[in-house]
């Protein structure tokens, strides 16, 4: 792969991914609502964990998900794909720093 087409690919990737967070963050959140992370606050509200720990734990299913790929070479759920979890990885990403940024920590 040449540098050009590894940014390419870097800019189609995230396009995707800024689509999914918006069909994503509709039906998590709710159209209605202020708070675009109340779906992963509500980890607090429940006493399961603070919601950055909750983000990296959501991040870390995918890094498990791609850690199984590489080693079996599939995925036994055949409707996702490799694109899929690594746009479901950037928008972790993306909202482990917005969450962060919210909270005075960036």
């Amino acid at each position: 792969m040449k540098r050009d087409e590894l940014l390419q690919l870097q800019q189609q990737l995230c396009a995707e991914a800024y689509t999914l967070m918006e069909r994503k963050n509709h039906d998590y959140a709710g159209a209605g609502t202020d708070n675009p992370l109340a779906n992963f606050e509500v980890v607090e509200a429940l006493g399961i964990t603070d919601t950055a720990r909750g983000i990296l734990t959501r991040m870390a299913d995918k890094f498990m998900r791609m850690t199984n790929f590489t080693v079996s070479g599939k995925f036994e759920v055949q409707s996702e794909s490799a694109a899929d979890t690594t746009r479901d990885l950037i928008n972790y990403a993306v909202i482990w720093y917005a969450f962060m940024k919210k909270s005075g920590r960036v």
